[in-house]
């Protein structure tokens, strides 16, 4: 089982909990509490790990209801989510196509445990315990993490700033890769005015900690995402055809983040038609 988690320190009293080198959780400590934002696929036990970590009872902060990042919310009983994804909890289904992506990770020797069957496999259901909201502040004593509800990957994605520290902890807001705007649920005008709202705080930041993709990145990748966006809304950066595990897609890609957006997706504030 250790084999499926990679850990690492990254700050004082926090750590990254990466599973099958997919998602990223991080475990945050405070003097009193200790937050796990997000939970990983859910195929290896990530309660176990954690507890090897620390010894403070543990609160869950999701950063959204993608299976990937709540799978293993089952094994805690304290749960906080945006309640705009809180039925999500309850529902945590693959898709055929993610179904597909994990047989391809188990057919290329990935390291998943004795016996699992990527085409049986679903996430256990959960259920949220409180609400996270914007503004709202979570107080693991000597630390406190703020709630920014940044929706666009999905309607209730929020990210946690530590402002004491100057950490960001992302989820699929913001990474260096493939930002998905093409889901069912996703809004890229959303994505837009959050990614600007987030862009204030980018020299702020001293280290962005994102759900996939390389962590610990830099604050400063907010704002190169935000004028990404901004630039393909205003027509400016050509569109490509692309393709993800989950369906085709239009690409507009930059230093070093993309989004992928819906095939029929065109830039509104030009009217030109997508390329490609």
């Amino acid at each position: 089982m250790g084999d499926l988690f990679e850990v690492r320190k990254l700050a004082p009293g926090v750590h990254v909990i990466t599973e099958l080198g997919q998602s990223h959780a991080y475990l945050v400590e405070g003097g009193a509490y200790a937050a796990l934002i997000d939970t990983g696929l859910g195929i290896g036990d990530i309660r176990a790990v954690v507890e090897k970590l620390t010894s403070r009872p543990v609160v869950v902060l999701n950063t959204h209801t993608h299976w990937d990042h709540v799978g293993g919310n089952h094994r805690f009983e304290h749960i906080g989510v945006h309640p705009a994804e809180a039925d999500g909890l309850q529902h945590p289904r693959l898709s055929e196509a993610s179904q597909q992506y994990l047989r391809r990770l188990q057919e290329n020797g990935h390291p998943f445990p004795s016996g699992f069957d990527a085409k049986r496999f679903q996430p256990r259901p959960s259920s949220a315990t409180f609400f996270l909201e914007h503004g709202q502040e979570i107080d693991l004593g000597g630390r406190v993490l703020m709630v920014w509800h940044t929706p666009g990957h999905s309607p209730g994605s929020v990210c946690f700033v530590d402002e004491v520290e100057r950490l960001m902890f992302a989820g699929d807001t913001v990474y260096e890769g493939p930002i998905y705007l093409h889901l069912p649920g996703s809004d890229p005008q959303a994505m837009l005015t959050s990614l600007e709202m987030l862009s204030q705080l980018a020299w702020e930041i001293n280290l962005l900690m994102p759900g996939h993709g390389l962590t610990p990145t830099d604050g400063r990748l907010l704002q190169e995402a935000a004028d990404g966006l901004r630039r393909t809304f205003a027509g400016e950066v050509p569109l490509k055809k692309g393709v993800s595990i989950h369906s085709a897609v239009r690409v507009t890609s930059f230093a070093r983040c993309m989004f992928f957006l819906p095939t029929d997706w065109r830039p509104p504030q030009s009217g030109t038609p997508a390329a490609g």
